[in-house]
């Protein structure tokens, strides 16, 4: 007898918890669709290796950047006064690419993909957190601090001069 007190206790307990929101006769409703995907604006990877004149022949010539722009490893240097490699910005259909070049053989050293959102950035500069060609590091502005500016695109291995 108490066993069965024991179990019809749990049985009820079990049918009280159960809120009825799933009835397996309703049909489930579906959750946020997906946003569709994101066209790519240009394909970011294929121009690490190059050299200034290649990179105006493929994506025009710079743009001046706009006066609030500064790339948080280069500020230190530009408030020095030292000597630094170049950068230039470049419109790539709706994709702002700022390019640092050594000084010296102008060969691309880094790109910096500029825009405020992180998964559709990815997609329009086709990158991949995975690549084995080029290392992909988030940038965030220095005012106001933490706030993402964009990902900087780092050749693993690059042709030496």
């Amino acid at each position: 007898m108490l066993r069965w007190l024991g179990l019809s206790v749990v049985a009820g307990l079990g049918l009280a918890a159960c809120s009825g929101v799933h009835d397996p006769h309703k049909p489930v409703p579906a959750t946020a669709a997906k946003s569709a995907p994101v066209p790519v604006e240009y394909d970011v990877p294929s121009l690490l290796g190059l050299n200034a004149a290649e990179l105006i022949v493929r994506l025009g010539p710079p743009v001046p950047a706009p006066a609030d722009y500064h790339d948080p490893v280069t500020l230190p240097l530009e408030q020095r006064g030292s000597p630094n490699d170049s950068t230039a910005l470049f419109q790539a259909g709706k994709l702002p690419i700022v390019a640092t070049f050594d000084a010296k053989s102008h060969q691309v050293i880094d790109l910096v993909v500029v825009g405020p959102d992180e998964e559709r950035l990815m997609q329009q500069a086709n990158l991949d957190l995975n690549a084995r060609d080029y290392l992909l590091l988030a940038v965030f502005k220095a005012r106001p601090v933490g706030k993402f500016l964009g990902f900087r695109v780092v050749a693993r291995n690059l042709p030496q001069p």
